[in-house]
């Protein structure tokens, strides 16, 4: 059997999970090892300098229509080269782990701006982002079935005709193993492939990710008569010995209905499924990113691995009722796992590099594993930069062991607090009776110490939750980072799993209603919709918790960016930028300044004249902006060239028809320094 393992086209590097320097500038597009990766192919094609320079160019031509008055886009109009050569370098020195949070901000941001572009003048009214790809409801199987074909319903056509069919049409795949969720780029290239090939087997495999599997949504799969029109097998949990067995067997034309973790249909067209025993005493699993990246990086990708300790542990606590985490495992719920942690550890010892970056991803270690991983890695005396998720536990307080998770290298420990009202942890069945904030206070406070940053993620909009709930958690994030500097925190919005045990009893919270998206036989999401007669509209939770995200951690960032400071956490955390930060320790930039400080206005900045008469005053490197007339031109070129505060002000207060106040324009110099648009020269 000759298989395709075919990845789909979603975020930028596949969302920043795995950066891949080398493809995205290779010159040929081709079949590797068996893996077509049509998202670094389309995402290589939209970054080339020609498609970016045509974009630019149908910008500039509309650039009078009010729509397109916004600050970036005046900004790329402004000038052109800028924006196109900071493309061409941010597509790649974007996956440079070794640069600091505003420069990654940065990176985002312009080619956010890009995509806004696209999503303007090629795609529209399809909407190009760089953190998901094309934003398309892909809840219904039948409705994409129906429409996957239409290129008003589907912006990937196109490629897919001109780019990745004529590829797979060479290839000739007996076998096609979809990666990812089902998705409009697959099924529409399912059904152009069964028009040339009769024969194809189409298997969607490793779909799962942290919050979504086809594993979770089983009983309803069963029943989606329309998804199995068209694929052939699901392999419902991620084994390689799965789909290995799927090959075998259909290479000895065996009937595919009698393995194990997969779901298909049998000889009388009735879907089928044999559970899945998976092995036992298996070794901890190491994801590592593309070696030989590209040169130059102060920390490079390869350097970063994401750790799967125990593979078949799942989460120990198992009883968060808005969780479903854990069934999209195939197994049983088992909570320990006998294999070694000596061999794990020597089987990481000999695998990763030293001075590497570590980002478990388990659900959840416990704090004795935990001690024991810090003992081996101490022993072993690796040199290794941390991260692990764990529960608010009364052990992380075990004397001594904070101590030790430092000197091992331990610099970020995952705590998922979800709220600070009791009332909605309650609810949530997230603790033991009796819980206390107390404690979660003395865990930071001890690991702070230790130099560890406790990292909570938080959940708003939960059923039941009022505005004093959601107070009483922006209250404790914002006193406890007061006090303890590293904490740092994520706020999700409550996510309806269907999955999950609250989805079965949601009578007995404040839900008056379920709304499932599209027919029940049809669903191939993962989360519903809801009513509640308190229920806080979502616009309004995104619009609260960017805003409290942005005053308490991203205090530069600009208040009408396209990157959100939700969007900014999440792509920095799944390229673990996050964890590099945490050991960096760096320190904020200050402004301090005197009036014999010397100053020159940025590089970065750019000026275009608006519309309406006025100036728009853009930095390419801060992306803040400002506004003004010509007296704001004036000020911004008095300062074209290094000179003391004083002397400027000075000769300010010399030109004819225009009064400046000296205290004003210090205020105003403090402000043009916090966005970027001046720095203080150094005079050595």
């Amino acid at each position: 059997m000759k298989p395709l393992w075919l990845l789909g086209v979603t975020g930028l590097y596949q969302e920043f999970y795995q950066p891949d320097t080398q493809a995205l500038v290779s010159p040929v597009d081709i079949i590797q090892n068996n893996v077509l990766d049509s998202g670094t192919i389309f995402w290589k094609n939209l970054l080339q300098p020609e498609r970016v320079l045509k974009v630019v160019n149908a910008l500039e031509e509309n650039i009078h229509n009010p729509t397109h008055q916004i600050p970036q886009f005046l900004a790329v109009v402004a000038n052109k080269s800028k924006f196109i050569s900071c493309v061409l370098d941010y597509r790649v020195s974007i996956c440079d782990q070794g640069v600091e949070d505003r420069q990654f901000f940065n990176k985002l941001e312009t080619l956010a701006i890009l995509c806004e572009l696209y999503s303007q003048f090629e795609f529209y009214p399809f909407k190009l982002s760089i953190q998901n790809g094309f934003l398309l409801n892909e809840t219904s199987a039948k409705e994409i079935i129906h429409n996957c074909q239409s290129i008003s319903h589907n912006p990937h056509i196109p490629f897919l005709n001109d780019v990745i069919l004529p590829l797979i049409l060479d290839y000739h795949p007996d076998v096609i193993f979809c990666t990812g969720k089902i998705s409009y780029f697959h099924i529409a290239l399912a059904k152009m492939i069964k028009k040339e090939f009769l024969d194809v087997h189409i298997c969607f495999t490793r779909h799962s990710s942290e919050y979504y599997s086809l594993n979770k949504i089983k009983k309803y799969l069963k029943n989606n008569s329309e998804l199995f029109s068209v694929v052939d097998s699901i392999v419902l949990e991620y084994f390689d010995e799965s789909e290995q067995k799927l090959l075998e067997n259909l290479e000895l034309k065996n009937d595919v209905s009698n393995l194990s973790n997969i779901l298909t249909l049998n000889k009388e067209d009735e879907t089928k499924e044999i559970r899945h025993r998976p092995p036992q005493n298996t070794s901890v699993s190491i994801v590592n990113r593309r070696k030989k990246q590209i040169s130059g990086f102060k920390i490079s990708p390869e350097k970063i691995y994401d750790i799967h300790f125990d593979p078949y542990v799942k989460c120990y606590w198992n009883k968060c009722v808005f969780c479903g985490i854990n069934k999209k495992y195939t197994h049983g719920d088992c909570v320990e796992e006998n294999s070694p942690i000596r061999g794990k550890i020597n089987k990481l010892c000999k695998e990763l590099s030293d001075k590497s970056f570590v980002w478990f991803i388990d659900e959840a270690i416990h704090p004795s594993k935990l001690s024991k991983i810090a003992d081996f890695f101490i022993a072993n005396k690796n040199q290794y930069t941390w991260q692990v998720r764990c529960r608010i536990d009364n052990g992380l307080l075990a004397k001594g062991l904070a101590e030790k998770l430092a000197q091992s290298g331990l610099k970020e420990l995952r705590l998922g607090l979800e709220s600070a009202s009791i009332r909605i942890l309650k609810l949530m069945s997230k603790f033991e009776d009796g819980f206390q904030l107390k404690m979660v206070e003395q865990i930071v406070k001890t690991y702070s110490e230790h130099g560890i940053s406790i990292h909570f993620p938080m959940i708003i909009g939960f059923p039941g939750e009022e505005a004093a709930d959601r107070q009483r958690t922006y209250e404790f994030l914002s006193s406890i980072r007061e006090k303890y500097p590293t904490v740092t925190f994520n706020i999700n919005i409550f996510n309806f799993d269907v999955s999950s045990p609250l989805f079965k009893m949601w009578d007995n919270y404040s839900i008056s209603k379920i709304n499932f998206p599209c027919s029940p036989s049809d669903f191939i999401g993962n989360s519903v919709s809801w009513d509640d007669q308190a229920k806080t509209e979502e616009i309004i939770l995104d619009r609260e918790r960017n805003s409290f995200m942005r005053n308490k951690l991203y205090h530069w960032m600009p208040r009408e960016s396209f990157i959100t400071p939700t969007i900014f956490y999440r792509l920095s955390e799944t390229i673990r930028n996050t964890l590099v930060w945490k050991q960096s320790n760096s320190i904020p930039e200050s402004y301090d300044f005197s009036m014999d400080s010397l100053i020159q206005i940025s590089p970065n900045l750019v000026v275009q004249k608006k519309a309406d008469g006025e100036y728009l005053a853009y930095n390419w490197n801060t992306h803040h902006y400002i506004e003004g007339d010509e007296v704001m031109c004036n000020i911004l070129d008095t300062w074209d060239i290094p000179k003391s505060i004083e002397q400027g002000t000075i000769e300010l207060g010399q030109k004819k028809d225009e009064v400046f106040v000296s205290s004003d324009i210090v205020i105003l110099i403090k402000k043009l320094l916090h966005y970027g648009h001046f720095f203080i020269v150094d005079e050595a």
